[in-house]
């Protein structure tokens, strides 16, 4: 008997290894800070749906947990909001008294 050495073993992507059935969107939660974000931003929250937002894209790098999408679109609604702010309190310093 000889002994033979056994062929390499060959790696998958990681993304080989995930199903690709329209359920496995499903098998990770949503995650509350970027659902959060989206929801502080649209109430007019600026800073504080800004950061729940940075937060959220924090909590959502790794595959453990989906809604990257409501964390940017936090991010997205509370910069133009804090904008937007800004510029109406420029305009209104800016204004000349009667």
């Amino acid at each position: 008997m000889s002994s033979q050495p056994a062929p390499p073993q060959q790696k998958t992507a990681p993304s080989a290894d995930k199903p690709t059935n329209a359920w496995s969107l499903y098998s990770a939660p949503l995650d509350a800070v970027s659902v959060a974000s989206l929801l502080t931003s649209v109430l007019m929250c600026g800073p504080l749906g800004f950061i729940l937002g940075i937060i959220g894209l924090a909590r959502t790098a790794d595959d453990k947990r989906r809604g990257r999408w409501a964390a940017v679109a936090g991010i997205a609604i509370s910069s133009l909001t804090m904008l937007v702010a800004i510029g109406y309190v420029m305009q209104a310093i800016s204004a000349p008294s009667p």
